[in-house]
C-alpha cells in the first residue's frame, strides 16, 4: 500500500518530518515569525540520515532534503563533509541551500588551520541563499582566536543572513566580518544582527555599502555603534520591513527612522524591556511613511503618541502571554491600548489584526463594545489565521 503512494506524497512527508522550522530558508517578511535561534543544532538531520538508508526510492526523494541544509563544523567532520558534496552528478554541493557557520569553524590561528577550508566548503555550494553564523557559545571549553585574516567570499545567491555579532571575529575581516559579506552578498533581501550591547565598529574596506535589493532588517541588542553604522555606512534602498527584537538606545533609533523614511512595516518584540519606554510613539512620529506596526501587547507600553499618522493602514496585536501580569492586571494594559486605537492618532486605520489565542478577551463585554467602535470607524477587526 505504502509503496503506491506517488512521488509528490512521500516528499510532502518526508518536507514535514523534517524541517524543523517554516520560515528557515525564507527571505521574505512575515509578522511574529519568531526571532532566530542562536543555537546552531539541526535536529532534523538524524531523520534526514536515516530516510536516506531505506530504500532506492526513498533514496531518491531525500537526497536533495538531505544536503539542503548542512552545519560546516571544525576538523574532522569538514574533510568528510567536503568528499560528500563533492560526490553525485555535478556535485551535492549544488543542492545546498541553507548553512550554518559556527565561528570556531573559521578561526584564524596556528593551532587551527581549517579557517580556508571552510571557505573552501561554501564555494561548493554555488546555489546556497542562506547563511546562519550562530552565537559563539558563552561558556566555552576553548576560547576562540583570531590572530590573522580570514579569507572571503562572493555568495551570489544568498538571500537571507542571520549573524549573530562576534567582536574578535569581526576584526579578522573575511567571512568573519559583517561588512565583508555583505559587501560580497548583492542578493541579499532579508538580515538579521545580533549580539551584545556595546560592540566595536564594524570594519568597511572601502566607501559605503549599498544593499539594493534588502527589504528586511531584523535587530537584536546592537550596540548604538553599530546602528549608527548602519545608517550611515550602508544604503538600503529597498527596506521596508523593520523589525526589534530588543531595545535600541532611543537617539540611535531615531537616527534610523529618519535616514529610513519609506519603511513600510515595522515589528516590536516580546522582550520586557518593551515594558519600560514607549518605543512605538517614536516611531509614529518619524516614519512618516508606515503602513503596519506590529507588537505583542501584553509586552509593549501602550502608545502615548498625541500626534496623527495619516500612513498607518494596519496594527498587529500578538497575544503572547505576559507571565508578570495576573489576568486583571493584563486586561487594564490591554484597555489602553484599546484606548490608543479609538484615539484620532490613526485616522487612516482600516484593520485591527489579531495573532495568537483571543478567546478570553473577545467574549467580554467592553471588548465586544471596543469591536463595536472600530466598526463605526470603519476599521476591521480580524483574527489571524
Amino acid at each position: 500500500m505504502l509503496s503506491s503512494l506517488p512521488n509528490e506524497i512521500w516528499q510532502e512527508i518526508f518536507q514535514w518530518a523534517t524541517t524543523s522550522h517554516v520560515d528557515e530558508y525564507t527571505s521574505k517578511y512575515a509578522p511574529f515569525s519568531g526571532a532566530p535561534s542562536a543555537l546552531d543544532d539541526n535536529l532534523a538531520l538524524p531523520v534526514k540520515s536515516a530516510l536516506v538508508l531505506v530504500c532506492r526510492l526513498w533514496h531518491n526523494l531525500t537526497t536533495e532534503m538531505l544536503y539542503k541544509d548542512v552545519k560546516i563544523a571544525r576538523t574532522p567532520s569538514q574533510e568528510s563533509l567536503r568528499g560528500a558534496l563533492a560526490n553525485g552528478n555535478g556535485g551535492y554541493g549544488r543542492m545546498v541551500r541553507r548553512a550554518v557557520l559556527p565561528f570556531d569553524s573559521t578561526v584564524t590561528n596556528r593551532e587551527s588551520p581549517h579557517s580556508s577550508e571552510s571557505v573552501e566548503i561554501l564555494r561548493m555550494c554555488p546555489q546556497l541563499e542562506v547563511l546562519i553564523r550562530p552565537r559563539a557559545a558563552q561558556f566555552a571549553t576553548r576560547t576562540l582566536t583570531f590572530e590573522y585574516d580570514a579569507e572571503s567570499i562572493t555568495l551570489p545567491c544568498l538571500r537571507r543572513l542571520e549573524w549573530w555579532h562576534h567582536n574578535d571575529a569581526e576584526r579578522s575581516g573575511g567571512i568573519n566580518s559583517l561588512s565583508n559579506v555583505l559587501d560580497r552578498a548583492p542578493n541579499l533581501e532579508y538580515l538579521f544582527v545580533g549580539g551584545a550591547v556595546g560592540m566595536h565598529s564594524m570594519l568597511f574596506e572601502s566607501g559605503n555599502l549599498v544593499l539594493p535589493k534588502l527589504h528586511t532588517l531584523r535587530l537584536f541588542a546592537v550596540s548604538g555603534l553599530m546602528l549608527r553604522q548602519l545608517c550611515s555606512r550602508i544604503e538600503l534602498p529597498a527596506l521596508e520591513h523593520v523589525v526589534l527584537d530588543c531595545v535600541v538606545p532611543r537617539s540611535d533609533m531615531q537616527n534610523f527612522w529618519e535616514a529610513h523614511n519609506r519603511i513600510q512595516t515595522v515589528e516590536f518584540g516580546k522582550h520586557l524591556r518593551f515594558m519600560l519606554t514607549d518605543e512605538v510613539s517614536p516611531c509614529l512620529e518619524a516614519c512618516t511613511n508606515i503602513r503596519d506596526i506590529n507588537f505583542y501587547a501584553f509586552f509593549t507600553t501602550p502608545p502615548t503618541f498625541t500626534g496623527t499618522n495619516d500612513a498607518v493602514r494596519s496594527v498587529g496585536w500578538n497575544s503572547a502571554v505576559n507571565y508578570t501580569f495576573d489576568d486583571d492586571n493584563a486586561w487594564e494594559y490591554l484597555k489602553h491600548h484599546m484606548a490608543f486605537i479609538l484615539s484620532e492618532a490613526l485616522p487612516s486605520l482600516e484593520q485591527l489584526v489579531l495573532f495568537g489565542s483571543w478567546d478570553e478577551y473577545l467574549c467580554r463585554t467592553e471588548f465586544q463594545t471596543f469591536r463595536r467602535q472600530l466598526q463605526e470607524r470603519r476599521c476591521q477587526l480580524t483574527l489571524s489565521a
